[in-house]
């Protein structure tokens, strides 16, 4: 596309609150995307106009180059008309095929509720099981607790549960989404005086929301699937231990996929509001054959990496095979009566073990983490399957 040809942007947002004629969440994009103003859509407007007019079209998300959905514009809140939304891409999977088929670009901001994020909403968006989001344990309700152990880890929960910066995952450091990004990027919120809900003055008051300017991300992705590209990771307020930074997957705040020719982006970020200018030009801007072929390289990799780990399990399990198992061994020994029941069990059964082993701590770890990190998703596959 050429470079001074403007993109059809999209951004979908809540119901509109008729008193005031702006969404029940407010949206930033405007602010970001001032050299290529999005159009805001509402589902659930749509979905009242039809009521009242046989001619009016729907939604069709599939007709523009960039969708955005806007923060919980899609958390199935009933209120903010963000129900229409998730119901939307439940039911509406063509759209969002036909999409990326033609070479759009789907992003989503965080989608929560009550502050924590909401795992179905990513589900209705991208696909089940495709990434999986972390709850914090965070207090609900309006007491506080009194036990000073029970508040001290709250706060530290919530401390922990959002931050201002973020940082580019040094393995993918050079992908072309964050290439040009600094290594450290920083909210750059700028406080107006504007609400933040425009349907309920009482949400003004929500303390998710009070200090605006560490909210760049509100939690991460615990998990994903295999195809997605962790791109940023959040930096906590808290320093990570060491076996956290050994045994739990990097908090990932930025996820890409390339799928059917066009590219998906799942955050759990505030993107608009924490006015995250270089990283929405490089999304604009971005060329999908380019990242469709850094996406191409990053998997012919691992896959090489992966099989040799096959070929190296193959090897042992032979060179174990032919030194001890395959000769008799000696009754009068522990080992001896180790093989021995080696040998009861069957080469075949433990040739298969070892390739389930394979199939599920190598060949099914997500981009982005090694085999430690992994672990204990893998473990719990690997058991399922035995």
């Amino acid at each position: 596309m050429g470079a001074t040809l403007k993109k059809k942007i999209i951004v979908l947002v809540d119901r509109t609150v008729s008193s005031k004629g702006v969404p029940a969440r407010s949206c930033f994009w405007d602010e970001v995307l001032s050299t290529n103003l999005p159009e805001k859509l509402s589902i659930s407007d749509s979905r009242e106009q039809l009521r009242d007019r046989s001619d009016q079209e729907v939604v069709r998300i599939d007709v523009a180059d960039i969708v955005i959905v806007n923060w919980d514009a899609a958390n199935g809140d009933y209120a903010c008309g963000s129900d229409d939304v998730f119901l939307y891409f439940l039911t509406r999977q063509d759209r969002r095929t036909a999409l990326l088929t033609s070479g759009g670009t789907l992003l989503c901001e965080f989608q929560s509720g009550k502050g924590v994020l909401h795992q179905g909403a990513y589900n209705a968006i991208f696909g089940d099981d495709e990434v999986a989001v972390f709850k914090a344990n965070l207090h609900q309700g309006r007491k506080i607790p009194t036990d000073d152990i029970v508040r001290e880890q709250q706060n530290r929960n919530e401390a922990n549960s959002h931050g201002p910066k973020a940082e580019k995952l040094y393995r993918y450091r050079n992908h072309p989404i964050v290439n040009e990004l600094p290594e450290v990027m920083r909210s750059e919120y700028v406080e107006t005086g504007d609400p933040i809900f425009n349907h309920s003055e009482r949400f003004t008051e929500f303390k998710a929301y009070k200090h605006r300017a560490s909210q760049l991300w509100r939690g991460w992705f615990e998990n994903w699937k295999k195809g997605w590209v962790p791109l940023l990771v959040a930096v906590p307020q808290s320093e990570p231990s060491q076996f956290e930074r050994w045994f739990r997957l990097p908090p990932a705040i930025l996820l890409a996929k390339s799928d059917g020719g066009g590219l998906m982006l799942a955050s759990t970020m505030w993107i608009a509001g924490a006015r995250c200018q270089m990283l929405v030009d490089r999304i604009v801007k971005a060329d999908i054959n380019e990242i469709r072929k850094a996406h191409d390289g990053i998997r012919i990799l691992r896959n090489a990496k992966d099989l040799l780990a096959l070929i190296v399990i193959a090897v042992v399990y032979a060179w174990v095979l032919w030194e001890f198992i395959a000769v008799n061994p000696p009754e009068h020994t522990r080992l001896g009566r180790f093989l021995i029941g080696v040998q009861d069990v069957g080469f075949t059964w433990l040739a298969l073990i070892a390739f389930r082993f394979w199939w599920h701590f190598f060949w099914n770890r997500p981009y982005g983490a090694n085999i430690f990190q992994f672990a204990r998703f893998a473990w719990k596959s690997f058991r399922e399957t035995l």
